[in-house]
């Protein structure tokens, strides 16, 4: 006998691990799932939109520019944290900021 409700379940857990499609327009547009983000690093972006609207951090997203792949992103969480590099090839991650610890207050310069 089939469960029903275990297919529905396998059926939303094989939607989540789809990967998500973008379409990028011009070189600062890329949409995905109604969603639009204008950048100068447009997919970087989107990633953020996406999560800020709740989407899993470990989909992927493959971004076309027509019929062609044009970028994949391993996960939109990944995604949301790289910056194009300085040099204007490649990705960096941005550094992650880390919190003094508890009661720690900065040295004042002596006078």
């Amino acid at each position: 006998m089939v469960d029903t409700t275990e297919i529905a379940n396998r059926k939303q857990a094989d939607q989540q691990r789809a990967a998500i499609r973008a379409v990028l327009s011009g070189s600062d547009c890329c949409s995905a799932l109604g969603i639009v983000a204008r950048s100068t690093s447009p997919v970087f972006l989107l990633c953020h939109r996406l999560l800020d609207a709740g989407h899993d951090p470990n989909r992927s997203l493959r971004a076309y520019r027509g019929d062609t792949l044009a970028l994949i992103v391993r996960s939109i969480g990944e995604g949301a944290r790289l910056e194009i590099s300085g040099s204007g090839v490649g990705f960096r991650r941005p550094p992650i900021a880390v919190p003094a610890p508890a009661g720690h207050r900065p040295r004042r310069k002596a006078a």
